[in-house]
């Protein structure tokens, strides 16, 4: 289990993530199961994200119903359950979108702090940025918008939110401006297996990406020069 344990700071929260043992604290910490491996029709679910309603009346869990496995390729379907009870129980699950046999998922959802509304970025097909709206709750869904070249320029290969929910400024020039964060491929480093990475200025002016390759049998660096990122593939 995870307990979120809050530290203030200079306005701000800080929240450390430990693992410890529910029993240990005598019945406090509460669970209930939201998405279960294997049952209501999908092998896996994955990718979970969760917002509020603005009226602080429904909990809104999301997630990619994974049906042929744990993988990130196939048959994958956009999910939902709401709870009305603050997460107590969960209602029947939904399904945002299915998209044949590829994929839907990458859910961002954000709360329109001001019209109540919950906006759903999403991705099909793993580079197609997408949108769905809900003014009820997410009871019910708009259909669906394709973002285009309004979120993604055509040289980029691959599209992906979040991971988890977006945000809304609230203060300054932009407040109610909705974020979404994101991923793209834009170059092929590597066309192998490859893993976590991290990215470095280097001393003659290159970029350097160290990265996991091969199943994890080895780390690399790749050295590049910055024209050449910004070029077109």
């Amino acid at each position: 289990a995870i307990i979120l344990q809050a530290k203030r700071t200079v306005g701000w929260a800080t929240c450390h993530l430990m693992f410890v043992s529910l029993s240990s604290y005598g019945g406090a910490l509460q669970e209930s199961v939201v998405f279960q491996q294997g049952v209501e029709g999908y092998h896996t679910y994955r990718i979970p994200t969760i917002v509020q309603s603005k009226d602080e009346t429904t909990l809104l869990a999301f997630a990619e119903g994974r049906k042929s496995g744990f993988g990130d390729h196939g048959d994958i379907d956009l999910v939902l359950k709401r709870s009305v009870d603050g997460g107590a129980t969960w209602g029947a699950l939904q399904v945002i979108d299915s998209n044949g046999f590829s994929e839907s998922g990458n859910p961002a959802p954000v709360v329109d702090f001001v019209t109540g509304n919950i906006i759903l970025p999403f991705v099909r097909d793993r580079e197609n940025p997408v949108l769905k709206t809900s003014n009820d709750n997410g009871a019910t869904w708009s259909e669906l918008v394709d973002l285009g070249s309004s979120a993604k320029l055509s040289a980029w290969d691959g599209y992906f939110f979040g991971p988890v929910h977006g945000i809304q400024l609230k203060r300054g020039t932009h407040a109610g401006r909705i974020v979404v964060s994101g991923n793209h491929t834009r170059k092929l480093v590597y066309a192998g297996s490859c893993a976590y990475s991290n990215l470095i200025a280097l001393p003659d002016g290159q970029v350097g990406v160290l990265f996991e390759r091969d199943q994890s049998k080895r780390i690399s660096l790749a050295r590049f020069p910055l024209a050449w990122l910004e070029s077109k593939p």
